[in-house]
């Protein structure tokens, strides 16, 4: 008959790799979430006229019918300066958003100061595991 500690140690091995097979790896956020994340930095940013907050939050290789990355930071600095000055709002909590694989579109955009509105649209993309805005655009 085997003895209480043989018996002891293959039930305490056993408890110990049932509770490891059970335990799971937390996972991180799913990819709307990510892209939610982003787009919310880039408002918090525009609106805080802090354009070193925005402008990480596009690809290098961003693209738009404004011109390349030089023409849209110049472009986002003049807006993030408007927002504070004219009072700005950006609406992203009434726009959809898509999720297709690595790719993703925030649209539309709601962007306003006290003198008018205009409506945007973000595309992006997933590059190296991080979501990255590719595309400013009307559309």
């Amino acid at each position: 008959m085997p003895s209480y500690s043989a018996i002891r140690v293959p039930l305490v091995l056993l408890a110990v790799l049932a509770a490891a097979g059970c335990a799971t790896v937390a996972k991180g956020p799913d990819d709307r979430a990510q892209v939610l994340a982003v787009v919310k930095q880039w408002k918090q940013g525009l609106l805080a006229n802090d354009i070193s907050r925005v402008m990480p939050l596009y690809s290098e290789n961003v693209t738009s019918e404004f011109g390349d990355r030089a023409e849209i930071t110049k472009i986002m600095t003049e807006l993030a300066q408007r927002m504070v000055d004219e009072d700005g709002r950006i609406d992203i909590e009434n726009a959809d958003l898509a999720v297709n694989g690595d790719k993703a579109s925030v649209k539309p955009i709601s962007i306003g100061t006290r003198k008018g509105a205009v409506c945007r649209s973000l595309y992006l993309a997933k590059s190296d595991g991080r979501w990255l805005i590719v595309e400013l655009g009307r559309k």
